[in-house]
């Protein structure tokens, strides 16, 4: 080796190890950060990866903040991109900010052909609901109070998916307090079927009498998805066509 060549390779060895110890490389290598509530976005990195998929779209529903407990933005922050739907107008500018290059909608997911409807909005926005009778329901802990009623757009989940992905969704997150289970039961399957779902499975409750939501459990079973991990709060699911392929 001359001393030309060792020298481009001192130059390409302190270009790495600066990157790996003094940028943000050195965290996406060695140390994994996860944002979600209970790391459930590092177990869908994971399915992905095994998947073959390396850069998963996704679709956001109940996106709220944009990076703390958040599904996707661990699949954001290496490049994956998708929609984020979230009803709630004070957190649109933060999710515009923060994921600026997704498509952010201030809008609510409807179940019925109605064009807007009354959504509930609490002291913490992670309660915010469109159902009356939860809100009513997390009011009676006597905690969190409603703030105030404002009306919200709402969109079908399927013209959601047909207007915004050109090709398959692989990802479908649902966070919306309440109606989870109504939302994956307006889901066409048939056109717009899921690689992988993740969904809220717990019923909320301030003390420690939370209970898993078995109806959600069944039905996305029922519909040929197979459960790849729980992580108590949530429950993700992975289409049964790729099952036999995980390792």
């Amino acid at each position: 080796m001359n001393i030309k060549t060792f020298l481009v390779h001192i130059k390409k060895r302190l270009i790495i190890t600066w990157e790996l110890w003094f940028t943000n490389k050195y965290f996406i290598h060695f140390y994994t950060k996860t944002f979600a509530q209970a790391g459930e976005d590092l177990i869908i990195h994971y399915l992905f990866t095994e998947l073959g998929i390396k850069k998963p779209n996704y679709l956001d529903i109940g996106a709220n903040y944009p990076v703390a407990y958040n599904n996707t933005y661990y699949l954001y922050h290496r490049g994956s991109r998708g929609v984020c739907v979230e009803p709630d107008p004070s957190l649109i500018p933060a999710l515009e900010t923060y994921r600026r290059n997704d498509v952010v909608l201030n809008v609510g997911v409807g179940i019925t052909n109605e064009s807007s409807a009354d959504f509930y909005v609490f002291q913490v926005n992670a309660l915010n609901t469109f159902s009356k009778e939860e809100a009513e329901y997390r009011e009676s802990f006597g905690t969190y109070k409603v703030q105030k009623v404002i009306q919200i757009p709402l969109v079908n989940i399927n013209d959601l998916i047909k207007t915004h992905f050109t090709t398959k969704l692989n990802l479908l997150s649902i966070d919306v307090e309440g109606l989870d289970l109504a939302i994956l039961e307006s889901l066409d399957y048939e056109l717009y079927r899921p690689d992988v779902i993740c969904v809220e499975t717990i019923t909320y409750d301030e003390g420690k009498s939370a209970k898993k939501i078995q109806e959600i459990l069944d039905f996305v079973r029922s519909k040929q998805y197979v459960i790849y991990a729980d992580t108590h709060i949530n429950t993700i699911f992975v289409s049964e066509h790729h099952y036999p392929h995980l390792k």
